[in-house]
């Protein structure tokens, strides 16, 4: 018997449809009902998983359908771990100028 298979990541999905729209991370969390900044961060880092109602959420306030952000996640999961290079407009960090890297914990463990 396999494993569950690694979650896929949906952390650069949600990061390039917000960049994609010119959105802050409290753009996006404005736009979603009970999902605050740090979640949202939280999630495009790979450091919490969403639900799918969360999902269902963000894919709303993005105007697409959560198959569609499903779709995004495997394009991430499939292409490996993804560089984002673009400049963070509300980085996390005080000075921090960009991601070097965006990954889920899974595929950091099979690297």
């Amino acid at each position: 018997m396999t494993g569950n298979p690694p979650p896929l990541p949906y952390g650069p999905a949600v990061y390039m449809e917000r960049q994609r729209r010119g959105w802050s991370r409290q753009d996006l969390s404005d736009r979603l009902s009970q999902v605050g900044v740090t979640s949202v961060w939280r999630l495009e880092t790979g450091s919490a998983l969403p639900t799918v109602r969360t999902l269902e959420a963000f894919a709303r306030a993005f105007g697409i359908r959560t198959s569609e952000l499903v779709r995004l996640a495997e394009e991430f999961r499939d292409r490996g771990p993804a560089k984002l290079t673009e400049p963070v407009v509300d980085a996390p960090v005080p000075g921090q100028k960009s991601y070097e890297r965006v990954t889920s914990p899974a595929a950091e463990e099979s690297a």
